[in-house]
Formats: structure tokens, sequence, C-alpha cells
């Protein structure tokens, strides 16, 4: 699914609009590429690091995450790593399904989060064990 320029491109007729059954999903600028990611390199396109790293940019840029785009260094570093230095079956591997898997976890997370915080507090009687806001250590 990437096309010119590395960015990804996707056909939402094809993958839907969103996730149903939560409150909390994330943008649907977010969840199409990740289900794209999902079911693997043959619908996302992401087969090198160069290309993983233009995803993660992508999805941190949907998510505005942050104004400053990754350090160009982050590419030559995907690069690196997953074409160079992983051999072939190891990259193959990772991109297969790895990066699916976590992938399908990111879309899974808005559920398991909302899930978590509605039922937190009956695992263990008189122990509220809901999610907190904590102070910075």
């Amino acid at each position: 699914m990437y096309g010119e320029a590395g960015r990804l491109a996707i056909d939402t007729a094809v993958f839907g609009s969103g996730i149903e059954g939560s409150s909390l999903q994330w943008p649907s600028p977010v969840i199409e590429p990740l289900k794209a990611i999902s079911r693997g390199p043959g619908h996302s396109g992401i087969q090198s690091g160069e290309l993983l790293f233009l995803a993660i940019s992508d999805l941190r840029h949907s998510l505005s995450l942050s104004s400053q785009r990754l350090s160009a260094s982050a590419s030559h570093g995907y690069a690196l790593f997953f074409d160079e230095l992983l051999s072939t079956a190891e990259s193959t591997k990772w991109f297969t399904e790895v990066l699916p898997a976590l992938a399908n976890l990111l879309l899974l997370f808005p559920s398991l989060l909302e899930f978590h915080y509605r039922n937190a507090d009956t695992f263990i009687d008189g122990v509220q064990t809901g999610l907190r806001i904590l102070n910075s250590q």
C-alpha cells in the first residue's frame, strides 16, 4: 500500500471505517494504516526498515504526537537494522509475523483499555485497581 514517495495509500472501501464496540477508538487516519499493517506486507507494502520508518512517521503525524518530524538519522537506523543487520529470514519474519501482530494489538488497545477501566475494580473485592494518573517521578 505504499505508493509514490513511500507514503501509505489506503483504500477505505476495502478496509472499512472504524472499530465497533468501544467508545474509545483511534482516529480514523490511524485505524486504516494499522488495519493494512495488521494484514501483513502484502497489504501494507512494508517490507523494509525505510518503509517502516515512513509508516511510523505517518502514524505519528496522524496522531499529532509531535510537530517535529523524526530525525533523518532515525530513517537510516531503521534501514540499517532491518535491511542490513538482521538476516533476510529474520527481517522477513519480523515484517510478516511480528509487525502485523503488533498492529493488531494496537487496534485492540482502546477496547482492552476500556475493558480494564470498566472491570478493574471487580478483580479484587474492596481494592480499587483501576487506572490512575500518577505524578511525575
